[in-house]
């Protein structure tokens, strides 16, 4: 098989068929160099031992002579030096057309490749979680002891959970548990301190009406004789005093507790607001320094740093 370089129709490469592919052999003398170009003066290496040899026979102290050579020597280096780039040209050519054959024939063979490539993955896939099955009753009953769950998933996505993400998985919902345990104690506690100190403010309120009830009976009778009307007239006023008293007290109690419930209200809700603020730095890989959170009305926006660019 030969190749024949298009810029010059005299120069050929040889190559030898092997099995099934085929080798360049260009040994150096299958390129041809020219001192000469329009002359088709060849030059090789046997060519330059002769240039080299006269160079050694010539007359250093003649000048004349000495500078036409040089000349020579440097339009013989210049010829081999342009030729040479016309050869490499040729083979770089030669060598994009080999690539973009190369490329035709990964194109051909991708598609397949990538489709046994998933289909490996899947088996892959279906035997890890076939392995998984036989601790899934174990995983079931661990959320199964929980009080309360935040996230409940099925039987499917446990399989598809490594041990790493299992156990992330396990961890989030066992805190989730306790705190909300904690939580619905501690409210249960309040609202029986709360009745009960209700009572006992009730019940000494009661306590200070029979009390005031009973002296006010006791000092109209003391002055029924002397006025009895006067005495009735106090006694009257008495009561309606301390009824008002109780109510303006009641009332009071009743307004406080109700002022209470709103702050305590108020701040379960500003708490859950940091939690859900706090949640959504957190679910956004929030950067402290880098990362910029701007606030419109209700809406907090994140802005991620992506990169800095030096000019």
């Amino acid at each position: 098989m030969t190749i024949i370089n298009p810029e010059d129709k005299n120069i050929v490469y040889k190559a030898e068929e092997g099995k099934g592919e085929i080798k360049p052999v260009v040994p150096s003398q299958d390129i041809i160099f020219y001192e000469d170009v329009e002359a088709k003066k060849v030059l090789n290496l046997e060519k330059l031992g002769e240039v080299k040899a006269i160079a050694a026979d010539i007359d250093k102290s003649d000048i004349e002579t000495v500078t036409d050579f040089h000349k020579r020597l440097v339009k013989i280096r210049t010829n081999i030096t342009k030729q040479g780039l016309g050869h490499r040209e040729f083979f770089n050519a030669q060598s994009k057309l080999v690539l973009n054959i190369e490329k035709q024939y990964l194109g051909v063979l991708s598609e397949t490749e990538a489709e046994f490539k998933q289909l490996v993955a899947d088996a892959e896939k279906k035997a890890l979680v076939e392995a998984r099955k036989e601790g899934l009753p174990m995983k079931k009953a661990q959320l199964d002891i929980l009080n309360h769950r935040l996230q409940v998933v099925s039987d499917e996505e446990i399989l598809d959970m490594d041990d790493k993400e299992w156990n992330a998985y396990l961890q989030s919902e066992m805190e989730y548990s306790i705190k909300e345990t904690e939580r619905l104690v501690a409210e249960k506690k309040a609202a029986e301190e709360k009745v009960k100190t209700e009572e006992e403010e009730k019940k000494k309120l009661e306590a200070q009406i029979e009390k005031d009830k009973k002296e006010a009976l006791k000092k109209a009778e003391a002055d029924k004789e002397a006025a009895l009307k006067q005495v009735e007239a106090d006694k009257k006023k008495a009561i309606a005093d301390e009824k008002a008293k109780a109510k303006a007290k009641a009332d009071k109690i009743i307004a406080d507790n109700l002022a209470e419930e709103k702050r305590v209200e108020k701040e379960k809700a500003e708490i859950e607001a940091d939690k859900k603020y706090q949640k959504f730095l957190d679910d956004n890989n929030y950067i402290p320094g880098k990362d910029i959170v701007q606030k419109d009305g209700n809406t907090m926006t994140l802005f991620k740093f992506v990169a800095t660019y030096k000019i």
